[in-house]
């Protein structure tokens, strides 16, 4: 089966709203943050969204399988263009590992009163 590592962030972390519907069953690799200072979250109210920054956010690695993939998919609206899905770099424990993650990268323009920080 072909498997995936999803770094996330937001609703879908541990003790999240949506962890367990999404992720519960999913093997969880680790804490992670990613590898440069060059990203942020943007605090969108109910949920962030990953865009530039001047920071590393702070998140956790899963192996999940296609079906997971395109359950997350549908939620993060990347079909309607809410979200992209793109192959980042995360740092889990000083090893390097590329994962996919979700990103909003108009999220400062098209939300402007939103802060930027590292962890949701």
């Amino acid at each position: 089966m072909d498997m995936k590592k999803i770094f996330v962030y937001g609703t879908l972390k541990q003790g999240k709203s949506n962890h367990h519907y999404y992720l519960g069953e999913s093997k969880f690799l680790g804490e992670a943050k990613t590898d440069r200072d060059i990203w942020g979250l943007a605090d969108l109210g109910a949920y962030p969204a990953m865009t530039y920054g001047r920071t590393q956010v702070l998140g956790e690695v899963y192996e999940v399988d296609q079906k997971t993939l395109a359950r997350i998919d549908r939620l993060e609206g990347v079909e309607n263009g809410l979200y992209m899905r793109d192959t980042i770099v995360v740092d889990i424990g000083g090893e390097k590992h590329h994962c996919d993650t979700y990103l909003m990268l108009d999220a400062v323009r098209l939300y402007p009163a939103g802060k930027l920080k590292s962890e949701w």
